[in-house]
């Protein structure tokens, strides 16, 4: 556990170091995010199905009588949440690809090919194994 944190602690702060050599280096360059805007409204949107998922999971009110039902439903309900975070990683490569002027085609193969990656990444996770 102790080398875990030295690693997060040498990784916090080689990220605070490399940010604050930008930042003296970089300092004339127009650093606006009003382009992001939608975005970080999107953020705030998945994190508040975060807050609610844990509102009805967690800190969801369970009776004594029927708490198997009760746990049935606030597991449900958070489920039924999440489906409306999916598209935070496609918001946000549009919205980057748009602000660097590449084309949207160019980002749905990319995004193709990564959710390929993706599937034949957890096939051979599951199937890796040979019995011999």
């Amino acid at each position: 556990m102790l080398i875990g944190f030295l690693i997060f602690s040498l990784f916090v702060f080689g990220g605070s170091m490399m940010i604050a050599d930008h930042i003296r280096n970089y300092n004339d360059v127009n650093m606006s995010t009003e382009d992001f805007d939608g975005t970080f409204d999107y953020i705030d949107e998945v994190f508040d199905i975060t807050e609610d998922s844990k509102d009805v999971t967690l800190e969801g009110d369970t009776s004594d009588t029927d708490s198997w039902e009760s746990m049935t439903k606030g597991s449900y309900s958070a489920v039924r949440l999440v489906k409306g975070s999916f598209g935070l990683f496609n918001n946000i490569s549009f919205t980057v690809a748009n602000k660097l002027q590449i084309p949207p085609v160019f980002t749905k193969v990319a995004f193709i090919a990564f959710s390929i990656s993706i599937v034949f990444s957890i096939v051979y996770m599951i199937f890796r194994f040979r019995p011999g």
